[in-house]
């Protein structure tokens, strides 16, 4: 019996890169071409894709990374490579997956990337002996999933009563919730998100993201705003593909907190989703088993299942890697 010859490209066919995405059990829109667009049109960001194929052409194999850079000086010690939700690897082959790790180990070599983070959507356990070949070094982190496929009152009965009482209290102080379409619309949200995100000390999305997201996600993105007064106090981002909705970006207005935004607007954005037939919320990251984590509280109380899908990391530069940690604890402290 012939031998297959396996061939790694970067720029595979986009209808076949979307349609082994779309039939893979695990497929996520962070590996669709569409959400390639996104970071590839994105200031400091830099997107790549690795296709495997056998010899009938067909992608057997299918990783988008995006490399990543902090403006001014902390790109010299931040350049990352982030891999969300992949890498997609037909029927969990072992040797599939690690010729196209190999593959992209050979390729970031020669780039600045400093380390590789693959933040996993599923249980890539049977991948494992791929990952060590690839030195890949796995680590726990949780993440919360809503499952919508319970009733309503399954689903009412699972709130925290602080929460329940909160989402009533924002409804009664005549806080609304709709979609937002229009650039100035999206562009606040995007303000109250970097307000929020560096408050807690996290590198904020470029602004551009956002818009550029609106442009190619159609269908498959949803922006989500809670108002008092005509008065934008809160904000989540919402990314659909196939049966689940993922909370992609959340924020609220500080000044409003007692209106309780931040309680309203996953509750309404769950019932969205329940509604046009979407069966997991994925609330995101949870931060990692056994350190303490306020956000994994808070969104424990809506009801969800905790789930430890972990993440992978690579250092292919390890001298800059703890030169970077450093830096950015000094950064933190002088900021």
């Amino acid at each position: 019996m012939p031998k297959t010859n396996y061939t790694v490209t970067d720029k595979p066919s986009r209808e076949s890169w979307a349609d082994f995405v779309f039939k893979h059990p695990c497929g996520n829109i962070f590996q669709t071409p569409q959400m390639f667009d996104v970071y590839q049109s994105t200031p400091n960001n830099n997107a790549g894709v690795l296709a495997l194929q056998n010899d009938g052409g067909e992608i057997v194999a299918l990783m988008v990374y995006t490399f990543i850079s902090e403006p001014g000086i902390k790109r010299f010690f931040s350049t990352r490579s982030v891999v969300s939700g992949g890498p997609l690897i037909l029927e969990n082959n072992i040797e599939y997956a690690t010729l196209l790790l190999s593959e992209y180990n050979k390729r970031v070599s020669k780039t600045d990337v400093i380390y590789t983070e693959i933040r996993n959507l599923y249980d890539t356990g049977a991948l494992l002996p791929a990952f060590n070949s690839g030195k890949f070094i796995y680590e726990d982190h949780l993440t919360i999933h809503m499952d919508l496929t319970r009733s309503m009152e399954q689903l009412e009965n699972a709130l925290h009563r602080g929460r329940s009482s909160n989402i009533k209290r924002a409804i009664k102080k005549g806080v609304v919730t709709r979609d937002i379409f229009t650039p100035e619309d999206i562009t606040a949200a995007y303000h109250l998100i970097k307000d929020t995100y560096e408050r807690i000390n996290l590198p904020s999305p470029h602004p551009e993201l956002f818009l550029n997201a609106a442009d190619s996600l159609k269908g498959h993105i949803k922006f989500f705003a809670a108002f008092l007064n005509d008065k934008l106090i809160g904000c989540r981002v919402y990314l659909i593909y196939k049966d689940m909705v993922y909370d992609w970006y959340a924020a609220g207005d500080r000044e409003f907190s007692g209106y309780h935004p931040s309680d309203l607007l996953p509750w309404k954005g769950m019932l969205w989703a329940k509604e046009n037939g979407i069966k997991i919320y994925d609330f995101a990251g949870a931060g990692k088993p056994g350190k303490e984590y306020t956000v994994r509280d808070y969104k424990l109380k809506f009801g969800g299942a905790l789930i430890n899908l972990g993440r992978y990391q690579h250092i292919h530069k390890e001298l800059l890697y703890r030169i970077g940690v450093l830096g950015l604890k000094v950064y933190k402290y002088v900021r």
